[in-house]
């Protein structure tokens, strides 16, 4: 009973805790996105158990290569054709965060921005270890483990637990580029998810073979990575700029700009006559009184 408890636990931590810890780190900060995390999940569990419900009435499928690519397929082009409408819901809520920002005097960033497309994917990514990978690791809790006769290398757990990671990040991720794809019309951003998600389902059809869980496992986990690599990478692009755009713009919009500064400093030559010395005051304070129409411009 003991054994089955720490097995249990070893493969439910293994293969849910890095999606825990990234919860803890990025996720938990902010409440919206936790209440958003949660609405995304909701909602890609709806998309899976409609998908579930199409192919139910195909069952049993043939166990063929093609017709599990087909299956596959299919429900990747489901969830993606479902990914346009949570760029929609995701479009609809950035207008109404960014009205709710100028009341406050706030600005609300493309950081913002990406940090609610994160939330977005981390609520598929969810979603898909639920539906994928929690739902029979009860098994677990028995007097043995499992094998594939494929894949005598790792037990089916294992296996179970390394695509749960791998998903998890690449879910997560994707979501980010595409939809910073959209928001810029970079249409190879925009096609990014699809092709990687599409991919690395397909790729998982090399368990079939023997043996060809050791192949597909490292190039999943590796496609996961990447993307996640590739979508941080992007983030830490716009934070700079955005930065690099604040920086310059918060002098001007304090009034602290180089120009007031030049043109409020007093004529550095002498004047030869009192007449020049009256014109040159009056032409100070001309400038002086021309300052602010200038800098709120």
């Amino acid at each position: 009973m003991a054994s089955s408890a720490i097995t249990f636990f070893a493969y439910f931590f293994l293969g849910i805790g890095p999606g825990i810890a990234f919860f803890v780190a990025f996720i938990s900060q902010k409440s919206f996105l936790v209440l958003l995390s949660f609405f995304s999940a909701f909602i890609w569990l709806i998309v899976l158990l409609f998908t579930s419900a199409i192919f139910k009435g195909f069952l049993p499928v043939p166990e063929t290569a093609s017709s599990y690519a087909g299956v596959l397929t299919t429900s990747v082009f489901i969830q993606e054709v479902v990914r346009y409408g949570v760029w929609w819901m995701h479009k609809k809520g950035i207008v109404i965060l960014e009205k709710i920002a100028r009341v406050k005097g706030r600005r609300f960033g493309m950081l913002d921005k990406l940090y609610l497309a994160l939330a977005w994917g981390y609520g598929q990514s969810v979603c898909h270890t639920v539906f994928f990978y929690l739902s029979f690791l009860p098994l677990t809790t028995g007097s043995g483990t499992l094998y594939l006769s494929t894949c005598t290398q790792m037990s089916f757990f294992l296996v179970g637990a390394l695509y749960s990671i791998a998903f998890g990040m690449l879910l997560s991720s994707i979501m980010v580029v595409f939809f910073d794809g959209l928001h810029t019309h970079n249409w190879a951003h925009v096609a990014f998810a699809p092709a990687i998600h599409l991919a690395a389902s397909l790729m998982t059809l090399i368990n079939l073979t023997q043996g060809g869980c050791v192949i597909a496992m490292p190039v999943v986990l590796g496609l996961g990575a990447a993307s996640m690599v590739y979508a941080g990478q992007l983030a830490w692009r716009k934070g700079i700029i955005e930065a690099l755009d604040e920086t310059v713009l918060a002098p001007l919009a304090t009034g602290d700009g180089l120009l007031e500064e030049q043109e409020m400093q007093p004529p550095a030559h002498d004047h030869a006559s009192s007449g020049e010395t009256l014109s040159g005051a009056t032409h100070q304070r001309a400038v002086t009184r021309r300052v602010p129409t200038t800098v709120s411009g």
